[in-house]
């Protein structure tokens, strides 16, 4: 498959536009498949390492995506899970 193929099929999951396909494919995740044997959070951990500025807003569409819904459709129990991963991610990083 070639790197349109990929960044299609990525693009092609909710939340995820070309911005956050492009940082995904940065940190070697090219497949929609692959995005789900990563995980939500081993996701977001390649996209911080590669990037010490990522935000809660990409772990939330990260989320989304592999979840298969929008990321405001995430429940508050849900975003406030991520919210604590979010903030020892971000405590680690010191």
């Amino acid at each position: 498959m070639n790197t349109q193929q990929q960044f299609e099929n990525l693009t092609q999951l909710p939340n995820i536009g070309f911005v956050l396909a492009k940082r995904l494919m940065e940190v070697e995740i090219y497949a929609p498949e692959e995005l789900r044997n990563i995980g939500i959070e081993n996701t977001f951990l390649r996209l911080q390492a590669a990037d010490p500025g990522a935000c809660i807003q990409e772990l939330y569409a990260i989320a989304g995506a592999i979840k298969g819904i929008r990321s405001n459709d995430l429940s508050s129990e849900e975003k406030a899970e991520l919210k604590l991963f979010f903030a020892q991610a971000k405590k680690n990083l010191k």
